[in-house]
């Protein structure tokens, strides 16, 4: 690509994520070029021992966070079998067992994704990895 920005001309050449940036400067003594290298959008380089590091920390949150749901389990069974013993009359448009299928939904997916970060950390490649922001999100480094 060629831009014209007055006196000055810019050439760029993408060479994968990367761009060179020409510039070209007219003087009395010639021509001067001018070269850098541009990175195209937001990434950010982490090493190998951070990102085991980061993914084995997430993992040791998620299990932890399991087992403490995991404990309020039977609490919330208990609560849930004493209101359908009420006998106080109970609107029949609630689903009395959705907390404790949402209690069970939270287990597993933390359960999952404790196996995921563990899987992650213990088969890294020992190089520096480029990580997009989707990368971000999807390693928990941020959210959405």
């Amino acid at each position: 690509m060629i831009a014209d920005v007055g006196n000055q001309t810019t050439l760029t050449n993408r060479i994968s994520s990367k761009s060179r940036a020409y510039l070209l400067i007219p003087s009395g003594r010639g021509i001067f070029l001018l070269e850098s290298t541009m990175i195209e959008g937001f990434k950010l380089r982490v090493t190998c021992t951070e990102l085991m590091n980061h993914c084995m920390e997430r993992a040791g949150y998620h299990a932890k966070r399991a087992d403490t749901k995991e404990a309020e389990l039977p609490s919330l069974r208990r609560s849930m079998e004493a209101l359908t013993k009420s006998p106080q009359q109970i609107n029949s448009s609630y689903n009395l067992q959705d907390p404790i299928e949402q209690l069970e939904t939270d287990i597993s997916d933390h359960r999952s994704k404790c196996s995921t970060f563990t899987f992650f950390a213990e088969h890294l490649f020992e190089e520096d990895y480029t990580l997009h922001e989707s990368d971000l999100v999807r390693l928990e480094f941020v959210k959405r």
